[in-house]
C-alpha cells in the first residue's frame, strides 16, 4: 500500500515538473515576440502621414545602423531604423504608406534625434527621393509623436553632416535628398538590412 502511495506521489511530482517546463517555454516564446503587427498598408496612390501614424514605432521591426550620418552639431549615439511594414516579396519599390523611422540615441531619451521618411506617393518629391516625404519628430516618454518639420527638405539649420562612412575628415552639410536619391536601386532607402533586392551570396 505504501509503495503504491509513493508511486502516485512520484507520478504527480513528474507531471508538475513537466507542466512547469511547458509554462516556461510558453513564457519564453512570448518574450521573444518583439514586433507589432501594424496591419495592412493604406489603399490608394497617396498617403498623407500625421503624427499619430508614428506613435509606437519602437515596437516595429528594428535594425541597428553602423556609421550612420548624424545631423550637424549632434552627438553620435546608437542608431536604429524602424520599419512599419515589409513589402511583398519580389517588389522593386516600397509601397505607398511605408514608414521608416531613424532614431539616434544620444543623451537622455527626451533628447534623442528622431527622423522619418514616409512613402507619400509617386507624384511627390519627383526631383529627389521620388515619392518620399521626410520628417523630424519629437517623441515623448509615452511614445507619442509630434511633427517638428516635414517636406522634401529640412529647414535651415536641420541638415545632416556627412561624416563617418559617408565622407572625409571635413563634414559637409547635406539634405535628405542628397543621400537618399542616390539609393535608387532600393527605392531611396539606405539601410542595408532593409533591402528590396536579395543580398549577394558570398
Amino acid at each position: 500500500m505504501r509503495s503504491r502511495i509513493g508511486l502516485a506521489i512520484f507520478a504527480v511530482a513528474l507531471i508538475s515538473i513537466a507542466l512547469a517546463s511547458l509554462m516556461r517555454v510558453g513564457e519564453t516564446e512570448v518574450r521573444e515576440e518583439v514586433f507589432t503587427d501594424v496591419g495592412p498598408l493604406p489603399d490608394g496612390d497617396t498617403f498623407l502621414a500625421f503624427a499619430r501614424d508614428f506613435d509606437g514605432y519602437r515596437s516595429w521591426e528594428r535594425h541597428p545602423v553602423e556609421g550612420a550620418m548624424i545631423p550637424t552639431g549632434a552627438t553620435p549615439g546608437p542608431t536604429y531604423v524602424y520599419l512599419n511594414h515589409r513589402p511583398p516579396a519580389g517588389t522593386r519599390t516600397w509601397p505607398v504608406g511605408t514608414i521608416l523611422v531613424k532614431e539616434i540615441q544620444s543623451g537622455p531619451p527626451e533628447d534623442w534625434i528622431v527622423h522619418a521618411m514616409v512613402k507619400r506617393g509617386a507624384d511627390y518629391n519627383t526631383h529627389g527621393a521620388a515619392g518620399w516625404e521626410f520628417f523630424e519628430l519629437d517623441v515623448d516618454a509615452d511614445g507619442a509623436s509630434d511633427v517638428v518639420w516635414r517636406g522634401t527638405s529640412p529647414p535651415s539649420g536641420h541638415g545632416y553632416g556627412a561624416r563617418g562612412r559617408d565622407a572625409g575628415v571635413d563634414a559637409a552639410t547635406l539634405t535628405c535628398n542628397d543621400c537618399h536619391a542616390t539609393s535608387w536601386q532600393n527605392d531611396s532607402v539606405l539601410t542595408p538590412a532593409i533591402s528590396l533586392l536579395p543580398l549577394p551570396v558570398r
